[in-house]
Formats: C-alpha cells, sequence, structure tokens
C-alpha cells in the first residue's frame, strides 16, 4: 500500500512538471494567462524567465511592465516599457502605458516622447497641446511651450482657462510684461475673475510693484478670507515695502501660514530673515 501511495505521488508530480513550461513560448503564454488572470507576481515570474532566454521579445518586456505596473511597482514598470520602447520605436501600445507613468514619476522627456509617438501614429496634435505645454514647461522648454499655448488661444479666443494658463507658463519663464498683458485681455474680455486678479497679484509682486499688488491681494482676501494662499502673497508683497507696520503684518501672515504652504515657498526661511531684519 505504501509503494501504492509512492507511485501515486510520484506519478502527480511527474506530471505537474510536466505541465510547467520549459521554451520561450511557453513561459509568455504561462505570464500572459497569469497577467488576464491577475496573478501579477506568478506573470512576473514566468515572464523573468521569458525574458531571460530572450531580453529583446516586444510582448514579454511589455507584459513584464504592466504587471509591475497593475501593482504601481512604477520604477519597474518603466524599466521595462522603455526597454520595450527602445527595441521597438514608435509601437503605440507601448508609448501609451509608458506616458501615464512616465507623467507620474516626473519623467517628463520620456512623458513627452510618448505623446509625440501617440502623435505619430494617429492621434490629434490638438488633443494633446496642453499636456505638451505643460511638459514643456517642467523641461524648461519654454519657447516651444509658448507655441502650443498660443496655438490653443488662437483656436478658442473665447475660453478664459487658455489666457489664464499662457499667463502662467509666461510667468513661469520670467516673461512676466507678456504674461500681464495677457491676463489684462483677459479682465477686458472676461471680467476680474478670482484666478485673473490672483495672478495679477503674483505678477505685481515679481515685477516689484508692491502697492499694486496689495491693492488686489487685500481685494482677494475679503473675497475669500480663508485662502492661505492669498495671505502668503499678500505677506511677500507687504515684506518687500519700506514702512515698518507693512513688514510687521506681513510677520503676522506668514506665522500664519508656515508649515501650511507648499514648502517650495520657504515661509519659515523668509520669516526668520524678517524678523531678523525687524529686530535690527
Amino acid at each position: 500500500m505504501k509503494i501504492y501511495r509512492y507511485l501515486v505521488v510520484l506519478l502527480l508530480t511527474l506530471v505537474a512538471c510536466g505541465n510547467e513550461p520549459n521554451t520561450l513560448a511557453e513561459y509568455e503564454q504561462a505570464g500572459r494567462e497569469a497577467y488576464l488572470n491577475e496573478d501579477f507576481a506568478k506573470a512576473r515570474t514566468y515572464l523573468s524567465r521569458a525574458v531571460a532566454m530572450k531580453s529583446s521579445d516586444r510582448d514579454v518586456l511589455y507584459f513584464m511592465g504592466m504587471s509591475y505596473q497593475r501593482e504601481y511597482i512604477l520604477d519597474s514598470a518603466l524599466f521595462y516599457l522603455k526597454r520595450a520602447d527602445l527595441l521597438h520605436p514608435e509601437d503605440r501600445v507601448v508609448n501609451q502605458a509608458i506616458y501615464p507613468i512616465a507623467a507620474e514619476l516626473k519623467e517628463w522627456e520620456t512623458a513627452a516622447r510618448a505623446v509625440n509617438v501617440l502623435i505619430g501614429t494617429g492621434d490629434s496634435l490638438e488633443h494633446y497641446r496642453l499636456k505638451l505645454a505643460d511638459l514643456n514647461v517642467k523641461m524648461g522648454n519654454f519657447i516651444v511651450a509658448f507655441i502650443h499655448m498660443r496655438k490653443l488661444l488662437e483656436s478658442s479666443p473665447d475660453n478664459p482657462d487658455r489666457y489664464y494658463q499662457m499667463a502662467v507658463i509666461a510667468h513661469q519663464a520670467d516673461s512676466l510684461a507678456f504674461a500681464l498683458s495677457i491676463i489684462n485681455q483677459a479682465i477686458d474680455r472676461f471680467g476680474e475673475q478670482e484666478k485673473f486678479l490672483q495672478i495679477k497679484g503674483v505678477l505685481y509682486t515679481a515685477m516689484g510693484e508692491f502697492e499694486k499688488a496689495e491693492f488686489i491681494l487685500r481685494r482677494l482676501i475679503a473675497i475669500d478670507p480663508n485662502s492661505l494662499q492669498y495671505r502668503a502673497t499678500l505677506a511677500a508683497a507687504l515684506a518687500m515695502q519700506r514702512p515698518r507696520e507693512k513688514k510687521l503684518e506681513a510677520v503676522e501672515l506668514y506665522k500664519q501660514v508656515v508649515g501650511k504652504v507648499n514648502p517650495a515657498m520657504k515661509v519659515d526661511s523668509i520669516l526668520n530673515a524678517l524678523q531678523q531684519q525687524l529686530n535690527q
């Protein structure tokens, strides 16, 4: 009886082993099936063996990347998808997968290249102009960003968002006078919308027109007294003015927003420097 049971176990083991994949095609098929069954770890086990056999296989690399993406292991996902793109350029499906991952990982050049492949393989350029403008700003390619935003503005002059977006890009490119002219056009056309006044206050501050900025920002705070952003921007405009009472008000405003706004604003260090200046 014991020998019989041993033979049954051995037979089942041999059958199981016989069902395991052995060739590249079998590992790829097993990996795909595991992926479709949402067993992503198992998919990667099979696909990694397929990669070891043929590191240039487009489908193996694609599904390997997607199995990482489905479990939000984005660095690894992008590694395999970029490898697939390198070996099989202009692949639409691969670049559809690359774009959102690259954008989330802030790999702006990779994201922009993926968008350009999608445009080159059939998508409308107009559909991607806003994305391309944003990506080019993040890469520091302000001239390219301007071209895309100007086309968007020309194609939809009745959309107030386009004026705002153009002004933001111009501000980021330090084209302050141009940004102000765009936002003034928007105000003439659509009225004093809050977002227009907000960027106008920021622009006046950046241009050293601190009293004009203060006037606008006090109006905005009257509209939205709880806005930390408005208080921080008003503090910046007040801190740069000569009267001591305005600097003291800036200190109080900075105290209200420190630790609550974007760290890039460096409110804590500005507050410390301002307090030291007042104590001298």
